[in-house]
This record gives structure tokens, sequence and C-alpha cells, in this order.
């Protein structure tokens, strides 16, 4: 996900007050809905692009991200993005873009309750 207005929404948290811990923590869970939603669309065949998604989130002094790829390489061919854009021969499956969606307006309405706290 990518937010724009970070600054704004950092200096929002820090002026209510909100618990860093409590961001954090909804970064990290609404990015494991991504990966548990994304793992449930992807096509399945011998399940390597299943074992493949991962989660990642960091914490910086400015910013906390969460990011889930689906990188299952093949003989050096990334399948993953294959799946997902689709080539020539293969229509695209879209499961990470409809994870995404399903779960960015959740995402959105918990961290604004946090600053509104």
């Amino acid at each position: 996900m990518t937010l724009k207005g970070a600054d704004k929404f950092i200096q929002a948290v820090n002026a209510k007050g909100a618990n860093a811990r409590q961001v954090v923590g909804i970064v990290r869970a609404k990015t494991s809905d991504i990966q548990s939603q994304a793992q449930r669309l992807e096509p399945v065949k011998t399940g390597n692009l299943k074992r493949q998604t991962t989660i990642a989130v960091s914490n910086g002094s400015q910013k906390i991200v969460g990011t889930v790829t689906a990188n299952a390489t093949n003989r050096g061919f990334n399948y993953g993005y294959a799946q997902e854009h689709g080539t020539r021969y293969i229509t695209g499956k879209h499961f990470m873009e409809t994870a995404y969606n399903a779960n960015k307006q959740d995402f959105i309405n918990k961290i604004k309750g946090v600053v509104k706290k």
C-alpha cells in the first residue's frame, strides 16, 4: 500500500498522542490480511506461488511500511508477476490488486480511529 501525505499523518498521530505501537499493529495486521487473501486468490498448480507470497513490515523513524510480495520463479522467470499482470498468452488474475482493494478501506478506517482518539 502506498499512502500519500504520510508526513501529515505522522504529525496528526504525534499531536493526538496516538500510540505508535497501535499503528504498527494495524499495518502488520492488514499486511497479513492482504497476504492471506492474495494466497486464497492465487492460481494453484504446484503451490509454489502460495509458498513464495511473503510479507515484510519495516518500522523506520518516520514511516512504517508493510510489503506483500509474490515472487515465485521458475528457471529465472518470475511467474508471480505474470500471473498478476498477465502476458500476451494469459490474462492477468489480479490476485494482489484484489486483495489490496478489499483491505484498503478497513485499513484507512482503523488508522483514522487511532488518530481521532
